[in-house]
């Protein structure tokens, strides 16, 4: 019996940046690809679908992706979350840490599509 695909969820307000991701993680073969522009649509995805790995953006519309990973991590706690940001403000750390995210799942853009795959395989191995 083949593998089961590792569901992901890209959150990114980025329409380009989000195909780009999903294309290249679909294209791996081993990945089911959702996408989402906002935090209320991310959530959303995460009642109805479920995911494995959230790559959250954290310059969103309306809510930001702290939030996002904060409400999600209470409602979804078995999903594992990686930043995946070109914010490269001096706060991001701390604020990842604060929820919980610990600094090796932070992905400064830009990043080779590689690296994100790397980061999904090792996020899912605890």
């Amino acid at each position: 019996m083949p593998p089961r695909s590792i569901h992901v969820l890209i959150i990114d307000d980025e329409p380009q940046i989000r195909q780009i991701l999903a294309d290249f993680l679909q294209d791996e073969g081993r990945f089911e690809v959702r996408g989402a522009a906002t935090a209320v649509e991310a959530m959303s995805i995460l009642d109805e679908a479920g995911a494995d790995v959230c790559l959250v953006d954290l310059r969103l519309e309306g809510r930001d992706g702290f939030a996002f990973v904060q409400d999600a991590t209470a409602r979804h706690p078995g999903v594992k979350f990686l930043i995946h940001t070109g914010s490269h403000e001096s706060d991001v750390r701390e604020r990842a840490r604060a929820a919980g995210i610990p600094e090796d799942r932070i992905l400064l853009k830009p990043l080779p599509l590689a690296e994100i795959v790397k980061a999904i395989e090792q996020v899912l191995r605890g």
